[in-house]
């Protein structure tokens, strides 16, 4: 099954309580795949075993977090069928305010 990647990475950032990056976050302007008022987050997706995560990825994410005073947070998703298996990763001293902008967000 392949999916319309576009379509599924606006389909989570919204369960996640983040709006979509028009373009996923390929603009001048957007940066990312999706934000909240305080969160930046980055979106890798499979439908294979295994994702591949590069330190400039995150690296990229943060400066650009750090730019718009948001959280850096990356999230991986494993397809497998109609399931989701999706990881959140946060920074060790970010944890505590993802975990309350979550809860604000209401997830």
């Amino acid at each position: 099954m392949r999916k319309n990647w576009l379509k599924h990475e606006k389909f989570l950032m919204r369960k996640y309580g983040l709006k979509p990056q028009p373009a996923s976050g390929s603009g001048e302007t957007f940066k990312e795949d999706g934000e909240s008022d305080n969160l930046l987050a980055q979106l890798k997706s499979t439908e294979g075993k295994s994702i591949s995560f590069r330190k400039s990825d995150f690296l990229k994410l943060v400066k650009h977090a750090w730019e718009s005073h948001k959280k850096p947070i990356f999230f991986f998703d494993f397809i497998s069928g109609n399931q989701d298996f999706v990881l959140v990763v946060v920074r060790p001293f970010d944890l505590v305010e993802v975990a309350k902008e979550f809860q604000r967000l209401k997830i």
